[in-house]
């Protein structure tokens, strides 16, 4: 397997909700590391990003191997304050998310 690496970008596309006042970044999180050679890189999105709002949003996953080729691929999500109960997942290249902590699923782009 080649050597690579991933950014991620989780950016807001709309706000429909606010609990508390408080501003609200378009960018909530970005990340950029190597990508194991294992054949699996697990990176944990952080719950602290989210605001006490309710938002739709989106990941931007950008995979660059080691002859500087690019693959990107795009993930929608909707976040509920009080919500107990996130899911979305994509099947090939794998990302699972679900919601509440104690039934999450590890993430994968």
């Amino acid at each position: 397997m080649m050597d690579g690496k991933i950014q991620l970008r989780a950016k807001v596309t709309g706000i429909t909700k606010i609990y508390e006042n408080t501003a609200i970044a378009d960018t909530l999180w970005q990340y950029t590391g190597t990508l194991d050679i294992s054949g699996e890189t697990k990176v944990t999105l952080p719950d602290s990003i989210f605001p006490k709002a309710d938002l739709t949003y989106f990941i931007d996953c950008i995979f660059t191997n080691s002859n500087n080729e690019q693959k990107r691929t795009r993930l929608s999500a909707t976040y509920l304050y009080n919500n107990t109960h996130v899911d979305f997942r994509a099947s090939h290249d794998t990302l699972y998310i679900t919601y509440p902590p104690e039934k999450r699923v590890p993430a994968m782009c």
